[in-house]
């Protein structure tokens, strides 16, 4: 029994502390965030002020984990290049309970992105660090708000009781920008190896044109309904330069091994 035991450690060691290999391709699945967009999301779909969207709640912020898988195809032990897929939902749901309000508020809202980068890289003892200049294309889709609940008027010593069906959509929009990253790994078998990387560089965004608001009402106590439609022309434009996106991923290896003889690279490892 304690002999399997060793022999299962003495292979988690010997995988552990395996020398990193360089292939010609490389498969990175993992989290980060939105950082280089949050702002700009941010200012412009959860403000309270500009499309009064949020007049009652306080909490109403973009925040939300993204899925990221990128592809990198090493031309030698130095260059390459890089294309990487993101995608983050948001589906925030607030229950908000007041002596004269109580409902549901809902949000969704689709992000992906679409960056390509060159990629330079070396690598000093088990670690290997990369940067390069990216380009990075977002995509925001439709921007979904609603809101169901019971509003309780005071008139006197009655209480009349209003429920309300609010439903709010503002356009989408998009994000382009070229980012400067900064990448470390560090591998854990000859196939396998953990990753962070930053992106961060110079954006553009420009979100929304029509805003459409549907307000349906309907008064509990006297069965009295009323419903308005209005749309608006709200548009947000920026530049800017972006806070950094954090990334962490599992790197998987595969395809030919570079050769550390071949002139037109150098072994990562002694």
């Amino acid at each position: 029994m304690f002999k399997n035991y060793f022999l299962i450690l003495a292979i988690f060691l010997i995988n552990f502390s395996a020398k990193a290999q360089l292939r010609k391709c490389e498969l990175q699945v993992g989290i980060g965030n939105n950082g280089q967009i949050e702002r700009a999301i941010n200012d412009y779909y959860y403000e309270l002020s500009p499309l009064y969207l949020m007049d009652y709640t306080s909490k109403g912020e973009f925040s939300t984990f993204k899925y990221n898988i990128g592809l990198i195809l090493n031309f030698n032990n130095h260059i390459g290049m890089r294309l990487r897929y993101g995608r983050s939902k948001t589906e925030n749901t607030y229950d908000y309970n007041s002596s004269d309000l109580d409902g549901v508020f809902q949000i969704d809202q689709l992000i992906t992105n679409l960056n390509t980068a060159l990629r330079l890289s070396d690598g000093f003892g088990k670690f290997r660090f990369s940067t390069g200049l990216e380009l990075v294309f977002y995509r925001v889709s439709n921007f979904n708000f609603s809101f169901d609940g019971v509003e309780s008027i005071y008139s006197g010593n009655s209480i009349n009781y209003l429920k309300h069906n609010l439903r709010v959509v503002a356009d989408g929009g998009k994000a382009i920008g070229i980012n400067n990253f900064l990448e470390i790994e560090y591998p854990f078998s000859n196939r396998f190896a953990f990753g962070a990387s930053a992106s961060y560089g110079l954006m553009y965004a420009k979100f929304g044109d029509q805003v459409s608001v549907t307000d349906k009402r309907s008064n509990i106590s006297s069965s009295t309904y009323f419903s308005n439609s209005t749309n608006d022309y709200k548009s947000y434009k920026s530049k800017y330069f972006s806070a950094p996106e954090i990334m962490f991923h599992l790197i998987i290896k595969f395809g030919k091994e570079l050769n550390p003889s071949d002139p037109s690279s150098t072994s990562v490892t002694k």
